[in-house]
């Protein structure tokens, strides 16, 4: 006897362990043997029509199901987790499978999907992790969200059908999948949508693909190469993300959005080319290709993302052209292999440790739009040798070029004296500072650059010498262009051993400028006459060298002992 409440129908579940509705029932109503866990089979008549929902969902004795040819509508749960059903015989004109219908069936083996199956519904499959290799009918054009996600048994995916989207998660951790064929039409794939394929190698994209979604083929650690046609324009987050065998990535013309960390951790991929319909680098879209060499960007490539290349170890090449205009944080952090970075006089940011570690880079010349250099930007470039601050720079941020330990030459273009925007820690423990060259007018120092041997004055605005008494270190001081009135004045220099250089006119030198130097060459390439004492005045000084054109015998109280062509 039956008992209905709404539209849900309870029975009485049968004593025996087979269940033979009569002939004549044209429908199992929804929930009719929910639970019924001793049946082991069901006899169905030739005239039923529709298996309602969660009819017979959790009946954990049931082994075969055999429908009749007549049924056109199996329900929503109809046989969930129904743990021991091994084999389902579904009727030759099923149009549609709903969703959850085989649901957690952890022992079914086999099934065969008639060829006019259109639809299989959300997670109508799902959990089934006995079910063997099956032919998918070609009319079928859905199939929906989780409707095979963890069928572990599953080796062959040959999706020859009327798809044009599969849905999020479709196929999730089918793990031993290791042959996949997509549909001929199809246009997107969803999120997850081949997530955790451990043994899939290879797979053909079909022409027609249009948009990939996050995480579609992540974690498929035995893909090798994967190819893209001209219609794709947008690839999701995390794409690709530890399918550490992939080796080879062909990417179209078409494509135009990367999502973030599409290619994180591909360890094994070499090279890779983007092109000019991509504007943006996502965060972490290379982190951790390990084995990347050579990468090259697209022209009007306008942002690099935080962490886009960190820990690129073998990163050494990178093509781009010059509309760069930010880099983020981490961007290149680890690249232990980059040698070099040509930057863009468009770049107006580079966020912080933006090259941290990059132990092989040897010179950076920072564009003029750059006005701050963020904490940690060249932290422990240990090959650093050579580095230009812009005229716009306002500020160096804290330990931005320390542990630096090759670093040796610094120009500084600055326009501003930054002295107090320069963080104390910006260049600690870069011990082998040799030499300043000061390009602009103003002259910033910190005390990281105290120990300096050789100061570089070139300039056509600067009209005096700074007072350079701080640098005890100081062994050469040349002075290039220069304005025509420029003068050096008393006591601004400190220093034994001292080898001063002048390459043009000057119009003064004080007469006690070098008193408290030990000067063991002085050479002036300038024509104007510099009267004064200020040579003879000097502690010392061993060797007095003119130009040729100089027409007096004596400079600064002191004999000329060269005259000089080099001038």
């Amino acid at each position: 006897m039956c008992f209905f409440l709404t539209s849900w129908a309870y029975c009485t579940c049968p004593d025996g362990n087979t269940l033979n509705i009569q002939y004549g029932v044209t429908t199992v109503n929804d929930y009719e043997y929910h639970q019924c866990t001793k049946i082991q089979q069901v006899i169905f008549p030739i005239s039923i029509e529709t298996i309602g929902e969660y009819s017979f969902s959790e009946c954990s004795g049931l082994v075969k199901v055999e429908l009749p040819e007549n049924v056109k509508s199996i329900g929503k749960s109809s046989f969930s987790y129904c743990n021991l059903l091994k084999c389902i015989v579904l009727p030759k004109y099923l149009t549609k499978i709903d969703d959850m219908s085989f649901f957690k069936c952890e022992s079914l083996l086999n099934i065969t999907l008639p060829n006019t199956l259109t639809s299989i519904g959300d997670y109508a499959f799902s959990y089934c992790i006995s079910l063997q290799n099956f032919k998918f009918p070609e009319n079928l054009t859905y199939i929906g969200k989780h409707a095979f996600n963890f069928c572990l048994n599953l080796t062959i995916l040959h999706l020859n059908t009327a798809m044009t989207r599969i849905e999020d998660q479709s196929f999730y951790q089918c793990i031993y999948v290791k042959s996949l064929i997509l549909p001929q039409n199809l246009i997107s794939i969803g999120d997850f949508a081949f997530f955790d394929l451990n043994f899939l190698t290879t797979v053909e994209i079909p022409s027609s693909l249009r948009t990939i979604g996050d995480r579609a083929f992540s974690q498929c650690f035995a893909l090798q190469k994967i190819e893209f046609y001209n219609s794709l324009t947008t690839i999701g987050s995390y794409l690709f993300a530890n399918d550490r065998s992939l080796t080879e990535i062909i990417l179209p013309y078409s494509l135009s959005y990367i999502g973030e960390a599409a290619f994180y951790y591909c360890s094994s991929l070499i090279s890779i080319a983007l092109f000019n319909n991509i504007h943006s680098i996502p965060n972490y879209a290379f982190s951790g290709c390990s084995s990347l060499v050579s990468v090259q960007l697209p022209y009007y490539l306008f942002e690099i993302g935080d962490y886009a290349f960190s820990d690129c170890y073998k990163l050494s090449t990178l093509k781009y052209a010059n509309n760069l205009v930010s880099i983020g944080e981490c961007a290149f952090s680890g690249c232990s292999s980059l040698s070099s970075f040509d930057f863009p006089c468009t770049l107006s940011q580079i966020s912080n440790s933006a090259f941290i570690y990059c132990q092989s880079l040897r010179s950076v010349t920072l564009p003029e739009l750059i006005t701050t250099v963020d904490d940690y930007s060249f932290y422990k470039c240990l090959e650093l040798t050579n580095i230009t601050l812009p005229q716009n720079l306002t500020s160096i941020g804290q330990f931005a070029f320390s542990g630096c330990d090759a670093l040796q030459n610094i120009i500084i273009l600055t326009k501003n004296n930054i002295s107090n925007q320069i963080s104390q820690t910006a260049f600690y423990n870069s011990s082998s500072i040799n030499t300043l060259i000061y390009k602009s007018a103003a002259f910033p120092i910190t005390p990281s650059w105290l120990n300096v041997k050789t100061i570089v004055f070139n300039s056509l605005e600067l009209s005096s010498l700074p007072n350079l008494t701080n640098f005890s270190n100081l062994r050469n001081l040349f002075i290039y262009k220069t304005g025509e009135n420029f003068s050096i004045h008393n006591n601004h220099i400190i220093s034994d051993n001292i080898t001063i250089e002048i390459s043009n006119s000057i119009s003064q030198i004080e007469d006690f400028a070098f008193s408290k130097c030990d000067i063991f060459k002085f050479s002036y390439c300038g024509f104007n006459k510099l009267e004064g004492n200020y040579l003879r005045n000097a502690i010392s000084c061993h060797n007095v060298i003119v130009s040729n054109d100089y027409k007096l015998e004596s400079l600064g109280g002191l004999k000329i002992t060269r005259y000089s062509k080099q001038c």
